[in-house]
């Protein structure tokens, strides 16, 4: 008999690939909506706004491949200093969203930071653990292979840095991408602001989709291994 979780799998990846694919348009469109300004300017100027001083303060902007937030450095990479696509403007101020989250409230930087190593011990460790276990699988002797109770035990830590992934990481996604849409209500036109609300939302859904198909794609592993071990 097919485990419920197994459908439930195959509709979540069906609507990851689908998300998948809106992302990739609207980073193509992104990438054709070209403005005045250089996205590293703009991310300068909203740190700037909302109190930031580089004179003093321990923030570093780099240029890398993708745009990201490093909490543990404080650094904020950007694609290059010299792009001005709304694509660029509306990731770079996004990740200067999660700088501004993250510094301003020592808490809820605590939560992240314990977030963040508890999901990295997941995707290093346990997740690959799972993997692994699908292949060296036998029907015979699985339980010799494996220990189902070392596999109780990761899964226990699995669900709780998942819920905690769900809960705080998504949380903070979602106050990253509100502080950009702030300054670029205040100081785009139109057409930026319709771009950047969709791209923002669409790459929340991203994350938020690839999250529940791991959270579930586990405990399905764990719960076959089990069962038919």
């Amino acid at each position: 008999m097919i485990p419920l979780g197994f459908y439930l799998l195959i509709i979540i990846a069906l609507m990851a690939l689908g998300i998948e694919v809106v992302v990739r348009i609207l980073i193509y469109k992104g990438k054709k909506i070209n403005l005045q300004t250089r996205a590293y300017d703009a991310l300068r100027k909203m740190l700037t706004l909302r109190g930031i001083d580089f004179k003093s303060e321990d923030i570093q902007i780099i240029e890398s491949k993708r745009h990201s937030y490093h909490p543990l450095q404080n650094m904020i990479r950007i694609r290059g200093f010299d792009l001005k696509t709304g694509f660029d403007h509306t990731l770079s101020l996004h990740e200067g969203g999660h700088y501004l989250s993250l510094t301003q409230n020592i808490q809820k930087r605590k939560r992240f930071m314990f977030t963040l190593s508890m999901v990295a011990i997941n995707r290093i460790i346990i997740i690959p653990i799972f993997i692994i276990a699908v292949f060296v699988f036998d029907d015979n002797q699985s339980h010799l292979l494996i220990d189902p109770l070392l596999l109780t035990i990761l899964l226990t830590f699995f669900v709780i840095a998942s819920a905690l992934r769900l809960s705080i990481g998504m949380s903070e996604e979602y106050n990253a991408s509100r502080i950009a849409l702030k300054h670029i209500d205040q100081y785009y036109e139109k057409t930026v602001i319709k771009y950047a609300k969709r791209q923002l939302l669409a790459c929340f859904y991203q994350q938020l989709s690839q999250a529940l198909f791991i959270t579930i794609a586990i405990p399905l592993i764990y719960h076959i291994i089990i069962l038919y071990g």
